[in-house]
């Protein structure tokens, strides 16, 4: 059975043509059973071969553009498998700011309620990850392979969702699709869309989103 339709739904009813950025929990991981394991759990052998059947489905649905993953193994490994199974040759770059640490402070802090806040640096440092560049690449889908929390920092911080494990949780293979036309910034993430901004980003990391 496949895990990973939440993710494909994500890109129904997306513009033909619009650029777009998948930004994805990795696939099925070993337990972590101890802190030494946070950083080396790696892929179980169905995490490769979901992480690879789902690049076979995302290829028949878009073209693909870039493809970044967080320096940690199960990361890089889902990575390495998506492109497989879509025949996708393109060169994979690691980034940190897909990494926890990078996202850590602000998933520490994030209270479950709040009616207005200015945009945390490191999630302004994921949009411009995601959004940059989109323009010069037609209608392709960028694919970013990340962990839970920077999916569950995204979708709490701009649909104000509060983020229980396990009972409300990113899945594996599941994520937020990240999107934008001349003025405006789209976030969708299971059955939810919104827009989070305007574009251009303002320069300024005292920009200031409301949300619910």
């Amino acid at each position: 059975m496949r895990i990973f339709g939440p993710t494909l739904n994500l890109l129904n009813n997306l513009p033909l043509g619009t650029p777009a950025g998948l930004v994805l929990r990795h696939s099925i991981r070993f337990p972590i059973l101890s802190d030494e394991e946070v950083y080396l759990a790696g892929l179980t052998p169905e995490g490769f071969e979901q992480a690879e059947a789902l690049g076979k489905e995302l290829i028949q649905r878009r073209p693909l553009g870039r493809l970044m993953a967080s320096p940690v193994v199960r990361c890089i490994d889902t990575a390495i498998s998506i492109a497989k199974g879509a025949d996708w040759q393109v060169k994979l770059t690691t980034e940190f700011r897909l990494s926890h640490p990078h996202i850590e402070s602000v998933w520490d802090g994030l209270p479950p309620h709040r009616s207005e806040k200015t945009m945390p640096a490191p999630v302004r440092a994921v949009l411009d990850l995601v959004l940059n560049g989109q323009d010069e690449r037609g209608g392709a889908l960028d694919v970013f392979v990340t962990h839970d929390t920077i999916v569950a920092v995204l979708a709490g911080f701009f649909l104000g969702h509060v983020f229980q494990y396990p009972d409300y949780w990113p899945d594996y293979l599941e994520g937020v699709l990240i999107w934008r036309n001349d003025t405006e910034i789209y976030l969708r993430w299971r059955n939810e869309e919104k827009v989070i901004g305007r574009w251009p980003l303002e320069t300024s990391r005292q920009l200031r989103f409301g949300f619910f």
